[in-house]
């Protein structure tokens, strides 16, 4: 490739990245130039150019750094392109996942990582491929379009790509996509089949128009059982849209074909009467699993399967086990029955403590009567998973675990020896006490005093988890920062700042400001506490408070000067938590709102806000931030404007705007930052239990749940959506299942009773 220079814009590059730049379209520079290059950025990217043409590998990590913080990765573009012909193996397959971290959207840059596919070396096909599946929703029509290529080798990536954007939920994938990737449902190779078939099942109910294609590869006889079995499970997660082929799944269930076991679940997610009845059919099955399936299943309908209790309660004294425990689950899901199934689920915990441990948890608290059994299974497993699935389900209890918290006590004083009984540890105990609520609180206090170092530890960050409920445990943590450990000290900073931040912690701070002293690890604290500004801090106790804040001032004015990125952005939050009090700052904090850097120019913006200097530019960069094409500095966007809280109101419409964002974690965190600048948004709600959608990432889910917690009675209307989540997701799901637990407690807890 040619690398005589050319001058444009006083930046000199390649003419041979020129020439791939101008493949890749004016649109895609239009979107580019929404971030204008000045001279730093052109600087960066001329050196970005120089590590390409020179095939440095470590030149290109360090020059892609600031080429990020710049909002420079579109621009960089055609520069990484350039270099994919040439250099090293490690070199080509670094540039290809350097591409994919920019979303690449427009053809020909998706197309140069197409043509990596033919790559001789498979690290950088692999790479080309961990590329495309990160490219954004807007490439779909490429993808689409790919799925009829000659090339298996396309084909596969493609497919592939597709799967990754619809089960991210990034994008909403169109009619022509879904009619794609139904023709590819027939594709001569067996993984492109079978990838367009977890595709399908991703997209979810908007791909009802592939029901009767699914139906007939149900009937071929000539797919493998993997590719059988995950047609059955996409047209469960189409749901009701897929009620044509409940005859299809029911002649499964009832055979010996691929994906009997699947179909159960499946026939559950469609619900209505026929799949109903075809579920009673299965509850008498010569096949155990089959019969347990179908119990399962019924757990998803609820309450509209009353028909068959009668069945449900025959099968309380089927043969099998599990069987007998989803029947009791189901009882309880349709008509509330729990009395026959306590029993049951204690004789689970004997001889299947695992699934019975997970299926007590998807009902809390009405299996109270099963907290004695319970903690016979803490006390005497010498299975550690099986311990901590015991611990979980008593933390779906909530209020109702009280009484288990004297023989938490003594599991937690326990030593490990051969003279003693009790086989949990401290650290099993722990995971109960958030779903039990504000009774266990004294319980972690005792254990800040515990002489072992990782018992306080677990303690401080239970109590931490627990902040709008451990507002007393304030006095016992105070003295933890100066324990002996450091990561204790640090713990108990953050727990001492979030219980403080917590509505519930407002009123307990003058007792805590009384406390100050002059050591580093206290000064943090109160620098955190800052950020609850317009807290009357009146008399002795406000001069203190006032006099540590300012004391910090110059060491963040020092790190404002620093040459490391990091170090200025820790300064200039440091500077926004201390609010108003830092207002002597402000000219410096203004002079980086036109930072090349945009990750400073951002956080220097919130800053300025949040020292309660209003101003259109502070604002309107925030604002701006929330469409920028990299979806990085949208979230962090959003974040910072929660941060600043209710000074921010002028960002409140654009944050709804965000709630739309191709990207769920752009999404939630703007509901997070609209939940802190107007608490009493009526979108904020709808918002988070659209998020609950099960084609959101896991762990999206679980910070949406989360914040639904603390949202007290306003979230009210969200507890049927969390109750779904607490009762309708397989094991391998319990994380989700418990915060559901605790979210649906805490809310309950704080709505006045009708």
């Amino acid at each position: 490739m040619s690398h005589v220079r050319v001058r444009i814009s006083t930046w000199s590059i390649p003419v041979g990245v020129i020439f791939l730049a101008t493949l890749l379209g004016g649109d895609h520079f239009a979107r580019a130039a929404e971030t204008s290059v000045g001279p730093r950025g052109r600087a960066v990217l001329a050196k970005l150019a120089d590590a390409v043409k020179d095939t440095d590998f470590l030149s290109l990590d360090s020059a892609i750094t600031p080429v990020a913080r710049m909002g420079l990765r579109i621009q960089a573009l055609p520069i990484l392109i350039a270099g994919l012909k040439t250099g090293p193996v490690e070199f080509r397959e670094s540039l290809a996942r350097s591409i994919g971290e920019t979303r690449p959207t427009r053809p020909k840059a998706v197309t140069a990582l197409f043509e990596l596919l033919n790559d001789p070396d498979g690290g950088v096909r692999d790479a080309a491929v961990e590329a495309l599946q990160r490219v954004d929703s807007s490439a779909i029509p490429m993808l689409s379009k790919a799925l009829s290529h000659r090339d298996v080798r396309l084909r596969r990536a493609a497919v592939t790509a597709l799967y990754h954007i619809a089960s991210s939920h990034i994008g909403v994938p169109g009619k022509k996509t879904v009619v794609a990737l139904t023709a590819a449902l027939n594709d001569r190779d067996a993984k492109t089949r079978t990838m367009a078939a977890f595709s399908l099942g991703a997209i979810g109910p908007l791909a009802g128009s592939a029901v009767p294609t699914l139906i007939q590869a149900l009937g071929d006889r000539k797919r493998l059982a993997p590719e059988m079995i995950t047609i059955v499970e996409d047209l469960g997660k189409i749901g009701p849209g897929a009620r044509a082929a409940i005859p299809a799944l029911r002649r499964i269930m009832l055979s010996d074909a691929p994906g009997l076991m699947t179909a159960p679940v499946s026939l559950g997610q469609i619900g209505g009467p026929s799949a109903i009845e075809a579920l009673k059919q299965g509850l008498s099955h010569k096949d155990s699993s089959v019969r347990s399936e179908a119990a399962n299943a019924l757990i998803l309908i609820g309450p509209p399967a009353k028909s068959a209790v009668p069945l449900l309660v025959k099968r309380l004294k089927d043969t099998d086990l599990q069987t007998r425990v989803n029947a009791a689950v189901a009882l309880w899901a349709i008509d509330g029955q729990i009395k026959n199934g306590i029993p049951i689920f204690t004789q689970g915990l004997k001889t299947s403590p695992k699934f019975a441990a997970d299926s007590i948890a998807r009902i809390g608290p009405a299996a109270k009567g099963t907290i004695p059994a319970l903690l016979d299974v803490l006390r005497s497993s010498d299975d550690l998973w099986v311990r901590l699935r015991a611990a979980s389900a008593l933390g779906t209890m909530g209020g109702a675990a009280r009484s288990a918290i004297p023989s938490l006590e003594v599991m937690l004083n326990s030593k490990k020896s051969k003279k003693v009984t009790v086989l949990a540890s401290p650290f099993e105990i722990f995971p109960a006490c958030p779903g039990i609520g504000k009774p266990a609180v004294p319980l972690l206090i005792r254990a800040l005093s515990n002489t072992d170092t990782e018992v306080r530890r677990q303690a401080v960050s239970t109590l931490a988890e627990m902040a709008d409920e451990a507002v007393s445990a304030i006095p016992s943590l105070l003295p933890l920062l100066k324990d002996a450990d450091k990561r204790v000290r640090e713990e108990a900073g953050f727990a001492l700042a979030q219980i403080i931040f917590s509505r519930a912690g407002t009123d307990s701070l003058p007792a805590v400001l009384s406390s100050i002293r002059q050591d580093e690890q206290t000064k943090k604290v109160f620098t955190a506490m800052m950020r609850l500004r317009g807290i009357d801090v009146s008399g002795d106790t406000g001069k203190k408070f006032i006099a540590a804040a300012k004391a910090l001032i110059p060491r963040f004015m020092r790190g404002l000067k620093s040459s490391n990125s990091s170090t200025r952005e820790r300064a200039i939050d440091e500077l926004r938590r201390l609010g108003p009090y830092a207002k002597q700052t402000l000219p410096d904090l203004r002079g980086l709102l036109d930072s090349e850097d945009l990750v400073i120019r951002f956080h220097a913006a919130a800053a300025v806000l949040a020292i309660n200097a209003p101003g259109k530019n502070s604002l309107s960069i925030l604002v701006r931030a929330l469409k920028h094409p990299d979806e990085s500095f949208r979230t962090t966007a959003a974040r910072l404007l929660g941060e600043v809280g209710p000074a921010a109101g002028d960002a409140v419409g654009p944050l709804r705007a965000a709630f739309q964002d191709s990207d769920p974690l752009v999404r939630l965190t703007a509901v997070e930052a609209l939940t802190k600048i107007a608490p009493a948004d009526r979108t904020v709600i709808p918002a988070l239990v659209a998020l609950l959608d099960a084609r959101v990432n896991l762990n999206i889910r679980e910070m949406a749940v989360d914040t639904l917690a603390k949202q007290g009675p306003r979230a009210v209307t969200a507890l049927p959506a969390l109750r779904r989540l607490q009762i309708g997701l397989r094991p391998s799901f319990r994380s989700i299942r418990i915060k559901a637990a605790n979210a649906i407690r805490r809310i309950q807890e704080q709505t006045p009773s009708r």
